[in-house]
């Protein structure tokens, strides 16, 4: 149980989630239409529910305008804005609020932030994984040891995950036939996920609902990209559509297939 609710703490934390002490439930019910019937977790309300920052969540600004995931993700990145959680009475998470970020949540923020930094990541061993792409095929860190790792973050309203993907796909076909495994862990569910691959083709092994993984790696930013040797310890790790990514990524798996 501890564990859990570290883990809630510091996604709670990286979402940009306000700390601010409630003393007075009552008093932190939202009269806005928008949020009618919701309000503030208290600090015993926080330990006993889920309060993950994803796609589905209903967020709006303090004026009461609805903002999209997409929009949310680099303003909580700036580190100026932070968003309040507003649960229901049966506990469920139903909206988020954005506002300036306090100066409380800012420390926690920035500390969080210093654990997650991309280089941090690189010459440790990875987190162990076990998971099932949207084709029944079953992956694990374990059983994949001995083979290159290209895992992808995405979801599928991320434009810049989405504008990657054909140069992603030239990766998976250079590779084909070489003892490299490409894992798209997507956070949105396989319905989703299959409507939206209909219309664009991810040559990666798709990997619907991947929050736990995701939880695990302390992906914050996306897409994220990391690279696990075959000694299951990562070596390439980085976040945002950069020029230099893809290139990147091939001239680590290169030098890895040497090896």
């Amino acid at each position: 149980m501890k564990n859990v609710l570290t883990t809630l703490l510091i996604l709670l934390s990286v979402a940009g989630f306000s700390q601010t002490k409630i003393s007075e439930p009552n008093q932190n019910t939202i009269k806005n239409d928008y949020l009618k019937g919701l309000h503030k977790p208290t600090e015993e309300e926080r330990e006993n529910i889920s309060l993950q920052l994803t796609p589905n969540l209903d967020i709006y600004t303090s004026e009461g305008k609805k903002i999209t995931f997409n929009e949310v993700l680099p303003l909580l990145k700036s580190k100026k804005f932070s968003l309040d959680p507003y649960i229901n009475d049966n506990n469920e998470l139903k909206a988020a609020v954005l506002s300036p970020v306090i100066e409380d949540a800012n420390s926690i923020e920035q500390k969080v932030s210093k654990k997650t930094e991309k280089g941090e990541r690189v010459g440790k061993y990875a987190k162990p994984f076990n998971v099932t792409d949207i084709n029944g095929e079953e992956y694990s860190l374990e059983e994949l040891k001995g083979k290159i790792i290209v895992l992808n973050f995405w979801f599928v309203e991320c434009k810049p995950c989405v504008m990657e993907i054909p140069d992603l796909n030239k990766l998976v076909e250079k590779y084909e036939g070489e003892e490299v495994v490409f894992l798209g862990l997507a956070i949105n569910k396989t319905q989703k996920l299959n409507s939206f691959l209909t219309k664009k083709e991810f040559k990666y092994k798709i990997i619907p609902e991947s929050m736990d993984v995701i939880n695990s790696y302390e992906i914050t930013s996306y897409p994220a990209h990391i690279v696990i040797n075959q000694s299951s310890k990562v070596v390439f790790s980085a976040t945002g559509l950069g020029s230099n990514t893809i290139g990147d990524l091939e001239k680590t798996i290169k030098k890895l297939l040497k090896e």
